[in-house]
């Protein structure tokens, strides 16, 4: 195997964070928007939703550091390849997990367990299969690890032409960020569809607070015994001489009105 090159260092990832910070931010918010069906360029990224996703995403993170944690504890450490594989399934069972929360038993969540299922398969049931020579499960594992890149390397396949460029480990860093970024969006979309307590204009009782952006309001009517948003969205600003009083009332979950 070709030695690998490395020149995204630390030092860049580093860099990225605050850039990080606020595209995780924009993803979560978008989810929410999504959920309520308004449109995404109302959206404006402050300091304070930053530090919301952050809040969020570093308690989900703690959750799947303890996970970690537990299957490395579980796993023999002479077994780095079983310990490794596992591992690498962590994020979609974190998808499974958002998309469970959000959708239930739907479609979406269908799809999710047959990648997972496909990707367990490939990853743990075929170097029993291909690998019968080796009578230890860990030896099988890094046996079909070994013959896979070999195949991929013969074949010049753009994979493993990305490897060599920028260092597996950074590859998967950035795979881990984009199923990262999936996963917010559907933090987001959970947020929505789970929030009780909104603000309500005093002057219209009949219209909610969906989200607030600086100094813009999102407002939408909604039916306050169906709990449902209508698809018609206004935005007031608050530094406007005529702005609305509000009062914070417990008037969800809210759902968008089915057509």
């Amino acid at each position: 195997m070709e030695k690998t090159k490395n020149w995204i260092t630390d030092t860049i990832i580093i860099a990225a964070a605050p850039f990080m910070g606020y595209l995780f931010a924009f993803a979560f918010e978008s989810g929410y928007a999504q959920f309520f069906k308004f449109p995404v360029q109302f959206i404006t990224i402050g300091l304070s939703q930053v530090l919301l996703t952050i809040f969020i995403l570093w308690g989900v993170f703690l959750m799947l550091f303890w996970f970690v944690e537990l299957i490395s504890s579980a796993v023999p450490k002479n077994r780095y390849f079983l310990s490794h594989s596992i591992e690498r399934f962590i994020p979609l069972f974190g998808l499974l997990m958002g998309y469970s929360l959000l959708y239930g038993w739907s479609t979406e969540t269908r799809v999710v367990i047959a990648l997972i299922l496909g990707l367990g398969f490939i990853e743990f049931i075929v170097p029993l299969i291909t690998q019968g020579d080796k009578k230890c499960y860990e030896d099988k594992l890094e046996a079909e690890e070994g013959a896979s890149w070999e195949f991929r390397e013969k074949r010049g396949a753009f994979s493993v032409r990305l490897v060599k460029i920028f260092g597996q480990k950074y590859i998967m860093f950035i795979l881990n960020v984009v199923i990262l970024i999936v996963f917010t969006r559907l933090l987001g979309q959970i947020y929505a569809s789970r929030t009780e307590t909104f603000p309500v204009p005093l002057k219209s009782p009949d219209s909610v607070v969906l989200r607030i952006y600086g100094d813009k309001l999102i407002c939408a009517k909604f039916n306050r015994k169906e709990k449902t948003i209508e698809p018609v969205f206004s935005i007031y600003n608050t530094t406007d001489p005529l702005r609305q009083e509000l009062r914070l009332e417990k008037v969800g979950p809210l759902k968008p009105e089915k057509k």
